[in-house]
């Protein structure tokens, strides 16, 4: 942010304009002097009610459009193969029909979910044996829709059918750690936020296994299980989540709760004084 700036959208409504009018499209903002600062300068309204909107990057596909007859910032997004393109966004209201402070504060937030998959050998079932990992793969994860800015303080999607399957093939023959585990992705997957219903999600695992005392790897037993994500979580904008699954010689595949975490807090991108 710092570096590249950010751009901004102010939506301006009121009596005489209750539809709203933009007094700022895409405007770029940037640091100046250590202050934020942004050419296109505009005048506040007495008795309005004002949206902004911020993102970075800037040019990231976001336009000013009209969205069930009102005005909207929209971006139709399709997640990328690779599942690792981040966007921040901002979002603020104010209010001029009272007193108001003309310092716009924008605290930048991540637009997607950052999810990621540990595959694990199930200690329960299985402490002794040895597995190999081969491939793992997610599938029927909800990839395109349209975000929606200025409908509320949060963005909103509007999700196309449209999903990806993601894939990851494990080299050679080597013998997985028992705590560690394989990871899904080594940097997580940036996904779109989305309900997970019963029976949606689909992890599967490929894998070889050797039984207490069999160091032959030519002989290990393959496998290939199937199991849903649980539905005890849905993925919102921000949040990291690490699913655990456990592999065993018993199918299926068992998942442990879900870790929940903040993804990095919120980032504040400072604020844009309209003079």
């Amino acid at each position: 942010l710092n570096a590249d700036g950010f751009g901004v959208w102010a939506l301006c409504v009121n009596e005489a304009q209750p539809a709203g009018y933009w007094l700022l499209d895409n405007e770029r903002v940037y640091l100046k002097d250590g202050n934020w600062a942004y050419d296109n300068e505009q005048l506040w309204v007495n008795n309005s009610v004002f949206g902004f909107f911020a993102c970075y990057p800037q040019n990231i596909g976001f336009e000013a459009t009209e969205y069930n007859g009102y005005k909207t910032i929209a971006l139709t997004y399709e997640t990328p193969d690779a599942a690792n393109e981040d966007i921040l966004v901002a979002t603020t209201f104010v209010d001029t029909r009272t007193a108001y402070n003309e310092t716009v504060p924008l605290t930048f937030k991540h637009l997607f979910s950052k999810v990621n998959i540990r595959v694990k050998q199930n200690k329960g079932t299985n402490e002794r044996d040895n597995f190999i990992i081969d491939k793992i793969t997610l599938r029927n994860v909800k990839s395109k829709g349209t975000c929606l800015a200025l409908q509320n303080i949060d963005v909103v999607w509007d999700y196309d059918t449209v999903t990806k399957t993601f894939t990851k093939d494990i080299p050679g023959d080597n013998i997985i750690d028992f705590e560690t585990g394989i990871m899904l992705s080594d940097d997580g997957l940036l996904l779109l936020p989305q309900t997970i219903a019963a029976n949606s999600i689909e992890l599967e695992v490929a894998f070889r296994v050797g039984l207490e005392g069999n160091t032959d790897i030519s002989t290990f037993e393959s496998k290939t299980y199937k199991a849903y994500l649980p539905n005890t979580v849905n993925w919102e904008p921000g949040k990291s989540y690490t699913y655990t699954a456990q592999v065993s010689t018993y199918n299926p595949i068992v998942f442990l709760a879900p870790t929940v975490d903040s993804w990095g807090g919120s980032q504040s991108g400072g604020t844009i004084i309209i003079k």
